[in-house]
């Protein structure tokens, strides 16, 4: 059997014999001191083994190498690393040592490559040994269990600098994930230091895909391969392009058209920001035709509609929508209670549930408005919903209120579509925010942004996920080429998406396009009440023109 389940068939079946081998081989290396005595066991790696000090995680066959270094790093001197591995019959095929720097492992690649080709469905032992006030201590083992399903090779994810209140340095950047080289696709230094937003693959190709831009050189670019063009809707409409979502055929394009909203409230020990979408509505771009429409239903006043996605055949869309009446009073300033109690009361209360409408490609018409799953009566709201490969089931991830997925609140919940039934995927959820998650082109592997190890900084996991047993594994962090990296990484990784091959354009080709002018999108009569009179021009009632 393939996959996860095969990992721990073989630590059932063959665990004995590995560790038999695997203690042998290390008895006479690093786990011996210079005279050929046992060292002391009883140092946990979990304790000094960063940032893989968890046991039994599940790795994709073509992962790069996961090097790490030992905490606190003036505490350890003389490390050694062993690494041995073994198929899924329990026999060994590949043992190498591991170079300690001081940065932490530098993990040869070419002869982890092999090695881990040759582990595919087996596990990886991992030893270390070094000294600490001047004792030669060997650290219990970590098993690393070797999925035999590859990864998509390529990650493509957003990442800025953490700061308060401004958006700093802002990046979209590809890392190929079988090694450790990166690229940027997108970087506003080159841009007048405007703000991006969320971007869309389709059908897991980065040469293929769609990303807001905001403040200077506002526009959406549209990305076909070594071609980009930048589109916007004209200034007399009151949408924005925002959250977007590839229809399976590629030739239409879901957005949402929010307007985010920060309220800002704190006590003696803590202060919370919530950001609410208002404004927000479901528009779909014609790529052929470079037309927007939509239908009275994605366009309420009295809803908020946010992340659109896409069934596996197109003909049905999903969303998330919150009535705008809990909190219309807010975050605007000139309504007059806006004491700390009734300010978090209300945005507290804002709760969105799943949603979903049925799509016809050949006539382009919505039908059957119909709730999914109503979230909101676990006082829990809908945010950024991700369908499975297989279309049996949806990933959401459930914030305490609001739908903005920037916030320290979200936990991951699998909705599944033939029954609708919700359980919460515990494997996955800790104290820290859960959210932005993204499924592999086999839907064996999901990457999603967790704040769990600083409560504070989102940081991208993997995970596998086994359609026989229905769970996902331990997650780990991407592999970095330092050891010591995340140590003192202070840049927020957002919005993970797997890519199936490179973005064909970089950083200052697609910076290029940001400045030009953008076409005017066809706007159909769908969405006339969107237009922007004279009068309401004159008058300022408008929160914003020319669509960004």
């Amino acid at each position: 059997m393939k996959g996860f389940i095969s990992c721990l068939r073989f630590a059932a079946v063959g665990l004995a014999t590995t560790l038999v081998a695997g203690l042998g081989l290390w008895a006479f290396t690093a786990c011996r001191g210079p005279h050929g005595e046992a060292l002391p066991l009883g140092v946990s790696a979990t304790e000094a083994v960063f940032p893989y000090d968890t046991d039994s995680i599940c790795i994709p066959s073509n992962i790069a190498p996961l090097n790490f270094c030992l905490r606190p790093a003036s505490s350890w001197s003389q490390p050694q690393v062993r690494m041995c591995f073994f198929n899924r019959e329990g026999a060994s095929v590949a043992s190498f040592g591991v170079p300690m720097g001081k940065n932490g492992s530098r993990i040869p690649l070419k002869k982890w490559r092999k090695a881990l080709q040759k582990a595919a469905g087996g596990q990886i032992l991992v030893e270390v040994s070094a000294v600490r006030e001047g004792v030669l201590y060997r650290l219990e083992p970590l098993h690393w269990f070797v999925s035999q399903d590859a990864i998509d090779p390529y990650l493509l994810f957003r990442a800025s600098q953490y700061e308060e209140g401004e958006h700093g340095w802002v990046f979209l950047r590809q890392r190929r994930l079988t090694d450790f080289e990166t690229r940027q696709v997108l970087d506003n230094r080159l841009m007048d230091k405007n703000c991006m937003n969320c971007h869309d693959c389709y059908d897991h190709r980065a040469s293929h895909m769609v990303v807001h831009l905001r403040e200077a050189h506002k526009g959406t670019l549209l990305i076909n391969g070594k071609e980009a063009h930048k589109i916007q809707v004209p200034a007399n409409y009151q949408i924005r392009l925002t959250y977007p979502a590839w229809h399976p055929s590629g030739r239409y394009v879901a957005f949402s058209t929010n307007l985010p909203h920060s309220v800002h409230y704190a006590n003696a020990t803590h202060k919370i920001i919530y950001t609410l979408d208002t404004l927000s509505d479901i528009v779909v771009l014609d790529v052929e035709n470079m037309r927007l429409f939509s239908c009275p239903e994605l366009t309420r006043e009295e809803d908020e509609a946010v992340f659109p996605t896409w069934s596996r055949d197109g003909k049905r869309l999903y969303f998330c929508v919150s009535p705008h009446k809990r909190y219309d009073s807010l975050p605007y300033p000139q309504y007059a209670d806006t004491s700390l109690g009734f300010r978090q009361n209300r945005v507290e209360q804002v709760w969105a549930d799943l949603m979903q409408m049925d799509f016809d490609p050949e006539t382009e018409r919505f039908s059957n408005f119909a709730c999914t799953y109503p979230f909101s009566q676990m006082q829990k709201s809908a945010c950024m919903p991700k369908l499975s490969p297989d279309g049996k089931y949806m990933v959401v991830s459930l914030l305490k209120a609001s739908t903005f997925p920037l916030q320290n609140l979200g936990d991951f919940y699998r909705l599944n579509l033939q029954d609708s039934t919700v359980e919460e995927l515990r494997e996955l959820n800790t104290e820290g925010s859960e959210k932005g998650h993204s499924f592999s082109s086999s839907g064996k592997w999901m990457v999603f942004s967790s704040s769990r190890r600083t409560l504070a900084i989102p940081e991208t996991y993997i995970t596998h996920y086994d359609s026989v047993s229905g769970h996902f594994s331990k997650p780990f962090l991407v592999p970095q080429k330092w050891g010591d990296f995340y140590l003192t990484n202070l840049r927020g990784f957002v919005f993970p998406v797997l890519s199936t091959e490179p973005a064909a354009l970089q950083a200052r080709a697609l910076a290029g396009v940001a400045r030009e002018e953008a076409m005017d999108l066809q706007i159909d009569t769908s969405l006339e009440g969107f237009r922007i009179t004279d009068e309401e021009l004159e008058a300022g009632t408008v929160q914003f023109v020319g669509g960004h």
